[in-house]
């Protein structure tokens, strides 16, 4: 069944006129009358409905029942991501959503390509987009807040600023100190991750994000890409925090 986000309320037994890229979605997957689609607005349930009249502009659906939502997760993880190429930053985002992700912070570091920060605010509709169309297609009826772009001291100095049970990875390609946060018992609610760019962070901001209390975290023996090193980042951290596996 097709799935579209929809910025309306939804509930039972009402009709409601969709129009716009959700209608061009519709004409796309060659949908007709009568046909079903669920509907999700950001919030925590989506709506099965019916297609009642459709044409190259508007459709009409009528919402026939409310879909519960079973998927959710104990720990927040906000993923802060250095620009990449253009094709690379798009499977970025695109994953992270699908690995649930709360929330994205693009920043621009020392080794950022493309370090003006009006020509990246430029881009972040169109990464809005693709974030919205990963949620159509991985069932996630929640939407990753999208941030604007920062640098990396000014997302540094926000997450310190965090309620208690929150804890801050950088990942490196030297070190790892996750072991020991691992076998503790403390049962964490939220995790900032934050993955350099091509060529990895300087040494100046690693020691920065040390210093502001900040866990180096290293994945395996081999250098992976940017994009790699987050996806498998973000996976390594569900799995050991969130009881992901079962």
């Amino acid at each position: 069944m097709a799935r579209f986000f929809v910025n309306l309320e939804l509930s039972d037994n009402i009709e409601i006129i969709l129009t716009g890229s959700v209608v061009n979605h519709m004409t796309v997957l060659r949908l007709k009358l009568g046909d079903l689609v669920e509907l999700f607005n950001d919030q925590q349930n989506s709506y099965k409905a019916q297609i009642i009249k459709l044409n190259k502009k508007t459709a009409l659906v009528r919402i026939i029942e409310e879909v519960p939502y079973y998927c959710s997760y104990t720990v927040s993880i906000n993923l802060a991501m250095c620009v990449i190429a253009n094709d690379k930053m798009d499977l970025l985002l695109q994953k992270a959503t699908e690995l649930g992700v709360h929330s994205l912070y693009p920043i621009i570091s020392s080794k950022t390509q493309n370090k003006g920060k009006i020509q990246l605010d430029k881009k972040l509709q169109r990464w809005q987009s693709i974030i919205i169309s990963s949620c159509e297609q991985c069932e996630l009826n929640y939407i990753p807040k999208l941030n604007a772009v920062s640098t990396i001291k000014e997302f540094i100095d926000h997450s310190i600023i965090t309620p208690e049970k929150t804890l801050n990875f950088i990942m490196s390609t030297r070190y790892s100190f996750i072991d020991p946060i691992c076998n503790s018992n403390t049962k964490y609610k939220t995790i900032n991750l934050m993955v350099g760019p091509e060529g990895g962070f300087t040494q100046e901001e690693i020691n920065y994000a040390i210093d502001h209390s900040f866990i180096p975290l290293k994945l395996g023996c081999l250098t992976m890409r940017a994009e790699t090193a987050a996806i498998a980042g973000i996976t390594t951290l569900r799995t050991k925090f969130d009881n992901w596996v079962n």
